[in-house]
């Protein structure tokens, strides 16, 4: 039997009380469900690189006090139409973790919604606020302090997003960034890597710093940066040793811009993904902003990353394994790698989605 349109639904008249005594206040029933139901029945509705850790979803959740930090735990709910054909309908994903989140330190353990979708025909009909509820009400039973969301702000369901997470249902604005994807086998990425390489060569004359691996034990001078109050929390670089595993920083691709004993940029990198490298933190001071170093950071990491057959700079790429694609995410906070993302990045990128980070304090 194919499942009815939600308009006879309407037609018919069925209300909360046709539906069951379990439906909530908008007329339907979110559930958490299993690894086996998101995996089979749900997938879907969420994005192909999601997909595979669809099998490590738990329908149960340990106690927020026995998480150990950096670690994560993914949770999923659903919406089934309510016909004979339960059909699924909606879909949310969302991981639990510690926040480490400097900028926003209001609340320790939280929810981080990951994925929201509800299928065309059955949109503007409360599903996805149902299943943010849903999400809620489960943060908050198992004593978590907080919700998150990477909003997308430049997407045809901008508005309905915005609505969703809301100022006036208690969301607050902690970050924006823009998050961009390059595909480096394709010929303007290639074309763009030359130039920056001559560029680089010419400055790194001229100017003398250097590119190095980001040292796996902080450095006095590295260290004198962590601690420079000039430097804005986002910008700050990190101690390796303090990241786990499951971070998935990738130490061979973290540089560091040295001029003689100083240390005056950093760009950190993570694996993102089976074919993804993701540039996250990015900082060059001022000065060597204009002296070259913004792009000497990014075209030793992306040559490395993308293209090591033909590396030449001083990293031992020995096994390196190759990068088909690239994101890079910056805070807009970030003035310098936004006029340069904005100038070079952006006519070339496969993808650019400019993100606000939401979140949301819940009673402790």
């Amino acid at each position: 039997m194919k499942a009815s349109s939600p308009k006879s639904y309407r037609l018919h008249g069925l209300t909360k009380r046709c539906l069951g005594p379990n439906y909530d206040v908008h007329g339907w029933q979110p559930r958490l469900l299993s690894a086996a139901e998101a995996t089979f029945d749900f997938r879907t509705l969420t994005v192909k690189a999601l997909r595979p850790s669809l099998f490590e979803i738990r329908n149960h959740y340990s106690p927020a006090a026995s998480v150990a930090k950096n670690t994560t735990q993914l949770v999923a709910f659903g919406v089934n139409s309510p016909d004979i054909d339960k059909e699924p309908i909606g879909f949310l994903l969302a991981s639990i973790a510690h926040n480490t989140n400097e900028e926003d330190s209001q609340w320790e353990s939280g929810l981080s919604i990951l994925s929201l979708a509800v299928k065309k025909p059955w949109r503007r009909q409360a599903v996805a606020s149902s299943l943010l509820e849903a999400s809620i009400q489960f943060a908050n039973s198992n004593g978590l302090t907080g919700c998150c969301i990477d909003q997308p702000t430049t997407t045809d369901f901008a508005s309905a997003l915005e609505n969703l997470f809301s100022e006036e249902k208690g969301w607050r604005l902690s970050s924006e960034s823009v998050i961009f994807t390059l595909d480096c086998s394709t010929s303007g990425i290639i074309e763009l890597q030359k130039r920056f390489q001559l560029a680089s060569l010419h400055q790194q004359r001229q100017w003398g710093w250097h590119v190095e691996q980001y040292p796996s034990v902080l450095t006095p001078a590295l260290k004198s940066r962590l601690l420079d109050p000039n430097i804005p929390k986002w910008a700050r670089p990190i101690d390796l040793r303090q990241f786990p595993e499951s971070d998935q920083v990738s130490p061979k691709h973290c540089r560091i811009l040295r001029v003689e004993n100083d240390v005056v940029g950093w760009l950190i990198a993570y694996h993102a993904g089976e074919d993804l490298i993701r540039y996250g933190t990015i900082w060059v001071d001022h000065l060597w902003q204009k002296r070259g170093g913004l792009v000497a950071l990014l075209t030793d990491a992306v040559q490395a990353a993308h293209y090591p057959e033909v590396y030449s700079g001083s990293i031992d790429l020995t096994s390196s394994f190759k990068y088909k694609r690239g994101c890079c995410t910056y805070a807009r906070e970030n003035i310098a790698m936004r006029k340069f993302s904005e100038k070079h990045f952006r006519p070339v990128s496969a993808h650019w989605v400019e993100i606000a980070r939401k979140t949301l304090r819940l009673k402790a």
